[in-house]
């Protein structure tokens, strides 16, 4: 199916991720499918929050009590990571609700679009510090225990059956502790519950880390809901304290270093380029660019 028609089909008020596995025979959501749903929707999320009070007020009440949470076990974090960030609107309040200063904040998403929204949204909110890339929470760019907070919301939500795979790369860039606010399937309606099966969104996430080995030091429901059908669950991990010095990108498929050129980020190892987008990394694996002489040639590092 052309994205012509899909983006047509979208605009009807159709169910993107429901018509795509449906067309091909799935019962998850795959990347493709994720990727294809949300750029659909790029811009909704901020024109809510700048066009209906109402979201605005939730969204606000939702990340107080989310951030609660990450300022009671991790009250002055060095660094946070937001995984599948989008349009950064529930960045946005979380940053501002904290007391301190976070150095380095970082967040991907698998979608350009919405990452450029995202750019525009922390501008207009006077967080211009704040650095997005493009990535996959099945691959996430960067190093080893970089981030003292990593947090999520509802962002692990549509990879039902991928629990292991995404539970295991947040824990692995987490220099310290992972805030999962992410559907909570057990305390769901019957009627949410068919909603999140119907969906393919994720179920068993405490006892999906427990079975990794993670410590599990919390799981508690918020109280305030986007949506009464899909109430959230915050699922607090603690890792032994390794936190790197600071943050760095990284190869999404040999999980080290990447070296920064111009427009560009290059794997050594992989001898692949991920280019630069209006000052967006794309450092998706299916955006490498095999460059073997890129360092050869280039010479411009920065």
């Amino acid at each position: 199916m052309k994205p012509t028609e899909l983006k047509s089909r979208f605009e009807q008020g159709e169910n993107i991720s429901s018509l795509l596995r449906e067309a091909q025979g799935r019962s998850e959501n795959t990347d493709e499918i994720i990727e294809l749903t949300y750029d659909l929707q790029s811009g909704d999320y901020v024109k809510g929050m700048q066009e209906n009070p109402e979201i605005a007020q939730r969204k606000w009440d939702y990340t107080a009590e989310l951030t609660a949470i990450i300022k009671e076990f991790c009250p002055t974090p060095t660094s946070l990571f937001k995984g599948g960030t989008g349009e950064c609107v529930t960045l946005v309040p979380i940053l501002k609700q904290f007391n301190c200063a976070i150095e380095h904040v970082r967040g991907i998403d698998m979608c350009w679009s919405r990452l450029a929204y995202g750019q525009r949204w922390l501008a207009e909110n006077g967080l211009d510090h704040v650095e997005l890339a493009m990535g996959t929470l099945s691959a996430i760019p960067f190093i080893d225990n970089a981030f003292d907070a990593v947090v999520t919301s509802h962002s692990m939500e549509p990879n039902g059956g991928r629990e292991t795979e995404i539970l295991t790369e947040l824990y692995r860039i987490s220099g310290n502790y992972l805030f999962l606010a992410e559907p909570g399937y057990e305390i769901a309606s019957e009627a949410g519950k068919a909603r999140m099966d119907r969906l393919g969104y994720v179920k068993g996430l405490e006892q999906t880390a427990r079975d990794l080995g993670f410590e599990v030091i919390d799981n508690r429901p918020l109280q305030t809901s986007m949506n009464p059908l899909n109430p959230t669950s915050v699922l607090v991990i603690k890792k032994p304290a390794a936190l790197a010095p600071q943050p760095e990108y990284a190869c999404p498929s040999s999980k080290l270093k990447l070296q920064r050129f111009d427009t560009c980020f290059y794997s050594n190892e992989y001898l692949c380029a991920y280019p630069i987008i209006e000052g967006i990394p794309c450092l998706r694996q299916s955006a490498a660019v095999i460059s073997s002489k890129l360092p050869d040639i280039s010479g411009k590092t920065s």
